[in-house]
């Protein structure tokens, strides 16, 4: 019956221009507080999911594709899976304005997939309509291959209650149930994934921000020490005993506990679960940083100062990797780091940020150094060029913007009878001086 219904919601809701211009609000309607969250959460799940161009991810009750339309537009492979062919349809028009539509009609409890098809599954505010939330979780453990990582957004305690979701239980005969925090990351863990966290901040809880005076608690509780916290909580204990010091020595208490209650409500009302086939220390890092350290330095050994339109330009370089990560050639798990090379005009002004890319011949270990051939295309233009050749991980940034100096290399581009012309008229001139001295 909850099947049914889904495949028959775009037609009875009349919802068509909503998921046509979803996250935004359709041509005359104003959709800013269900917008908003949208993008942010889009932004959320995205960023967690730690995906690289070359992932096949699998966006998982997709409904009229617009994660999938924003994943392709980032750059990232995206297939699309509902069993509501109506609202595919829509998600197929979409989807190929930006690139190809791979869309698949399809039940979450009985994926049409090999094993092992995908390194990623994003599934936004989709499981809480499935009837049989723990097959669908096998399956996704199933479709994901040894590596694959799998992002859940859903909404949590209490949305049943509110008046949308009745609404769409009576009107259209959809399943509207809460996704409670806890029995939802055993179901993950009895599906056979390997590590599962909930992330409590991962999003930003509107309308709860700190003072100046709120921060530098905060920065002081960060920053104390294991027995200065525990002397602190002693005496505190005495201050609660007798209720006194309310307003100073307890404060700091009381501020920690708000903010334990406050994260603990908006976990509540809309968790976000990270499950992974393979166990990662790094989700359960407190101190984690947005990337691993990516630091070299880059000399150029050799490399031409002219050439023709359009002809092969062969450098030599040397690359050392001074950072803390590994420096992976190529993966389908990973982001590969690549040599990178942009192309600027004289004035060092950017013209092709992207001119050419070259692997790596292997791996990089921290402290190893590397002698490596680059070859790439000259412009087709004649002028003077400056070639800027950097380091690249694919997917997350360049190394310039992480602290490291590129190397910078003049070129000329010149056609060959220029050159000849000029190395002619040079000769006849020195002629000249010649027999006048």
């Amino acid at each position: 019956m909850t099947r049914q219904a889904e495949k028959e919601y775009l037609r009875r809701s009349g919802a068509t221009p909503w998921e046509r211009a979803k996250p935004f609000a359709p041509r005359g309607e104003v959709a800013l507080s269900e917008g908003l969250h949208l993008i942010q959460e889009f932004g959320e799940c995205v960023g967690l999911l730690d995906a690289a161009p070359d992932h096949r991810i699998l966006d998982l009750g997709a409904g009229g594709c617009w994660v999938s339309d924003g994943l392709q537009r980032l750059g990232l492979t995206a297939f699309a899976v509902d069993i509501s062919h109506d609202l595919l349809k829509i998600g197929r028009e979409r989807l190929s304005q930006t690139g190809p539509a791979r869309v698949v009609t399809g039940d979450a409890e009985a994926l049409p997939f090999s094993s092992g098809a995908f390194d990623r599954v994003v599934c936004l505010n989709a499981i809480h309509h499935v009837p049989d939330i723990p097959t669908a979780l096998a399956e996704v453990v199933r479709v994901l291959n040894s590596e694959g990582v799998a992002v859940f957004s859903e909404p949590g305690v209490g949305h049943s209650e509110h008046a949308a979701a009745r609404r769409a239980v009576q009107d259209f005969g959809v399943q509207e149930i809460d996704i409670e925090p806890t029995v939802f990351l055993d179901q993950c863990q009895a599906a056979g994934f390997a590590q599962v966290v909930l992330e409590p901040f991962a999003r930003v809880v509107p309308g709860y921000g700190l003072t100046p005076e709120l921060w530098r608690v905060w920065c002081a509780l960060a920053v104390a020490s294991r027995p200065r916290r525990a002397l602190t909580t002693l005496r505190r204990g005495i201050f609660e005993l007798f209720g006194i010091r309310k307003d100073t020595d307890l404060f700091t208490e009381a501020f920690s506990a708000e903010v334990l209650r406050v994260l603990h409500a908006a976990v509540q009302h809309h968790p976000i679960v990270l499950a992974s086939k393979r166990p990662f220390d790094r989700f359960l890092s407190r101190r984690r940083a947005p990337h691993p350290s990516l630091r070299a330095t880059i000399h150029v050994l050799d490399a031409p100062s002219t050439v023709a339109p359009g002809d092969a330009v062969s450098c030599r370089i040397e690359v050392r990797n001074l950072g803390s990560s590994r420096w992976i050639a190529t993966s389908r798990t990973a982001r590969p780091v690549r040599v990178g090379v942009q192309l600027l005009d004289t004035e060092r002004r950017l013209i092709d940020r992207d001119y050419a890319r070259h692997s790596l011949p292997g791996d990089i270990s921290p402290g190893q150094s590397c002698v490596m051939p680059v070859s790439f295309s000259a412009p087709e233009v004649t002028g003077l060029y400056t070639l800027k050749i950097d380091l690249v991980a694919e997917g997350v940034s360049w190394f310039e913007t992480l602290g490291t100096t590129p190397a910078i290399v003049p070129i000329l581009v010149e056609r060959q009878q220029d050159r000849t012309s000029a190395s002619v008229g040079f000769s006849s001139s020195a002629q000249r001086s010649t027999r006048i001295e």
